[in-house]
């Protein structure tokens, strides 16, 4: 992992995710969110992409976790405000 790391940044692992996010392939996506996490567990937005990713695989109460912990990290993340809103008013 801590060669990985050193190879791809926390921007481009999540870029790459977004890759697979947005074809609609979310379980490569969660995949290339989780290590992401991994590598970068303190990066607020690696949190905010797997919950992305887990949202629309249904995936709704890992979903509210990982914005939880988004703003955990980062409290004036408003898409982590809005989302557990969303999927806790449904």
């Amino acid at each position: 992992n801590q060669l990985l790391g050193k190879a791809y940044s926390e921007s481009a692992l999540n870029n790459i995710g977004y890759d697979y996010y947005v074809k609609k392939d979310y379980a490569t996506a969660i995949a290339v969110f989780e290590l992401n996490v991994r590598l970068y567990p303190n990066g607020y937005n690696t949190y905010d992409s797997l919950a992305d990713a887990l949202e629309q695989s249904g995936e709704i109460e890992r979903a509210i976790e990982m914005y939880k912990k988004s703003l955990e990290l980062n409290p004036n993340n408003q898409n982590a405000v809005n989302r557990i809103k969303a999927l806790t008013d449904l």
